[in-house]
């Protein structure tokens, strides 16, 4: 029984290991875009503040 599961589950763990190597790259691409949309929110709401105060 051990015999006929051991080659399936290198097979799982190996493709497994080699998707995450292959998508590592859009992973940190879409963090790359979280953290820019995050920014530009930051900074827009900044803006809001600063000409919130200016108008008062």
């Amino acid at each position: 029984m051990r015999g006929s599961i051991l080659p399936i589950v290198v097979a799982v763990g190996a493709g497994v290991g080699i998707s995450m190597y292959t998508l590592q790259p859009a992973f940190a691409e879409q963090e790359q875009r979280r953290l820019s949309k995050e920014a530009a929110k930051q900074v827009e709401e900044a803006e809001k503040r600063m000409n919130a105060g200016k108008r008062s």
